[in-house]
């Protein structure tokens, strides 16, 4: 963790979740890069009123959320979408560096601020923080492992099985009770 090293004061709060989420979807948001299926299941959940879309999906009943996502899969599979692979792989090289930049950023500011004071920052602000786990690089995820089941008594069941579902694989549905 040699660039939080440098940062060592850095403290989780409001201002550093929304610059690490703004990183986060740097490029992700790039209409070169959205994934069909996402498309579809954040429309499928506003069609639901859920107004926030994807970004409220652990607030959806579980087996509703299992059907929306089942005809999201369903949906998103039969459309048609070609890219430009350069430019994929080229914008997925930058957000691969800034996801691993964030998820150094994140563990260092908890560690600095400590699971006990997270819960003083509002519901939605440390909700919307650990996110960024959802896109841990594969030689971080055994330190974000051990920071998150650290921490599980401050999260979320939603919050914790939706990152443990990131950490394992991203088999099956992120909110099942079995990660």
């Amino acid at each position: 963790m040699t660039s939080c090293k440098q940062q060592s004061e850095i403290q989780l709060n409001c201002d550093i979740k929304d610059k690490l989420l703004s990183k986060d979807q740097m490029y992700r948001g790039s209409p070169s890069l959205q994934s069909p299926f996402y498309f579809v299941l954040d429309s499928l959940l506003k069609n639901e009123g859920i107004v926030e879309g994807i970004e409220k999906a652990s607030s959806v009943p579980d087996e509703k959320y299992k059907e929306l996502h089942s005809l999201a899969k369903n949906i998103s599979s039969n459309r048609d979408t070609k890219l430009n692979q350069s430019k994929v792989d080229s914008l997925w090289k930058l957000q691969n560096r800034l996801d691993y930049l964030n998820t150094e950023i994140l563990i260092e500011a908890i560690r600095n601020t400590g699971y006990e004071n997270i819960d003083t920052m509002s519901s939605e602000c440390s909700y919307k923080a650990f996110i960024v786990f959802l896109h841990t690089p594969n030689e971080l995820k055994e330190e974000v492992r051990k920071v998150i089941v650290e921490g599980k008594e401050y999260l979320s069941t939603n919050q914790y099985n939706h990152i443990m579902w990131h950490l394992n694989g991203r088999q099956g549905n992120p909110f099942d009770n079995n990660n």
